[in-house]
């Protein structure tokens, strides 16, 4: 019974005009307007003291540098608004960069004088002449604010930086050295670049030459003639034939790959004893015709695509996103245009649905151009 009394109570009060007029004055919107009301109610009736409190204390403290603050408050609460608060972590390095450099700012105004309630201090206030150390007349102001100019400098990019002082370093010791202190270098006259020291050579490996006995015959006309002799025995041929034909006692290569020093013998044979044979440091070099010319391969449109294909997969396994944009099919060399894609960084946001499970979803945080030096520098693996 109690509880249906409570249930009847509250249904009174959502019908009754009481109960739609107390949950009007209880709603946000409501209580957000009752409280701008007074609050311009409080800051219209004590005005002049706000005003005498603020330059007193607050701007006689930061000065015109109030104004760096209310910038920085504006950055922190876009990012809020928007979620990106992640970015300070990121670019940490960046955002501390900002801070030195609005420091620098801040002391560098500090050198000028106020007026009004800054008559006595400084454009900066109190805090801008503490950065330069309590007075904006020495040169320990200055000292400092170029201090916080290296600094700044120095979190932008910390290995540029570092880098860009060694060298500076080094070209500096390098020009207070004495020029009686670098090392000669010896001149070899008629002759430019690395000497190298004759190599060992073997001693070349002569081959005997085979006699192939030849049959003489003389004929009516008292004109030799050779006779090509099988199984001990010679026919001689027509004159006509021997005129025209070319006697070449060289087996063929079947009958002697088995055997590599009588194929060695009949190169020697057919090669060696040239006039045309080239002979360098007592070496005879064999003319290019004994070796077999390679049919030449050529690539069809298909498999110019499936290469370009197995370079994208390649990239990828090194996490390198590209795409090949252009083929440049030559008699010798295939050119590929890779056109380079995005480096993501991503996150991961987890989110209660409904019932009240977990769900993981990644989130695209920014992405840039992948550098030609990463494709660049993997061409040899491709």
């Amino acid at each position: 019974m109690p509880r249906k009394k409570t249930e009847e109570i509250q249904e009174y009060k959502q019908t009754s005009t009481a109960g739609k007029a107390f949950r009007f004055l209880t709603s946000s919107p409501v209580l957000l307007l009752i409280f701008l009301i007074a609050a311009i109610t409080v800051i219209v009736w004590q005005w002049g003291n706000i005003v005498n409190w603020y330059q007193v204390n607050v701007f006689t403290l930061f000065g015109w540098g109030i104004l760096l603050l209310l910038g920085v408050a504006v950055t922190i609460v876009t990012l809020i608004f928007r979620r990106q608060l992640y970015l300070l972590k990121d670019d940490w390095n960046r955002w501390l960069s900002g801070l030195v450099f609005i420091l620098l700012v801040w002391g560098i105004i500090s050198y000028f004088p106020g007026r009004g309630v800054l008559t006595a201090i400084s454009l900066g206030g109190k805090f801008g002449l503490g950065i330069l150390g309590g007075t904006n007349v020495d040169a320990v102001g200055i000292l400092r604010l170029l201090g916080l100019l290296i600094l700044g400098v120095f979190f932008i990019s910390p290995r540029v930086f570092i880098r860009s002082v060694r060298n500076v370093w080094s070209w500096l010791v390098n020009q207070m050295k004495s020029p009686g202190n670098k090392p000669v270098k010896p001149v070899q006259h008629g002759y430019t670049g690395q000497t190298y020291s004759p190599a060992s050579t073997l001693p070349a490996q002569t081959f005997m030459k085979k006699e192939i006995p030849r049959k003489t015959v003389t004929r009516d006309d008292d004109e030799p003639a050779l006779l090509e002799l099988k199984s001990g025995k010679g026919k001689e041929k027509p004159k006509a034939e021997q005129s025209l034909e070319k006697v070449d006692s060289t087996p063929a290569l079947s009958d002697v790959q088995d055997d590599p020093q009588q194929a060695a013998q009949d190169v020697w044979k057919k090669y060696g004893e040239s006039p045309n044979a080239i002979q360098i440091d007592g070496w005879k070099l064999p003319p290019i015709d004994i070796l077999d010319l390679a049919p030449p391969v050529q690539f069809s449109q298909a498999d110019n695509n499936e290469r370009a294909r197995l370079i994208e997969e390649a990239l990828s396994s090194y996490g390198v996103e590209a795409k090949v944009v252009q083929i440049n099919a030559g008699p010798t060399v295939t050119q590929f245009g890779i056109e380079p894609g995005w480096d993501r960084k991503t996150r991961e946001v987890k989110e209660k649905d409904k019932d009240g499970k977990v769900i993981v979803r990644v989130e695209e945080v920014s992405r840039t151009r992948v550098k030609v030096d990463r494709i660049a520098s993997l061409q040899n693996d491709l």
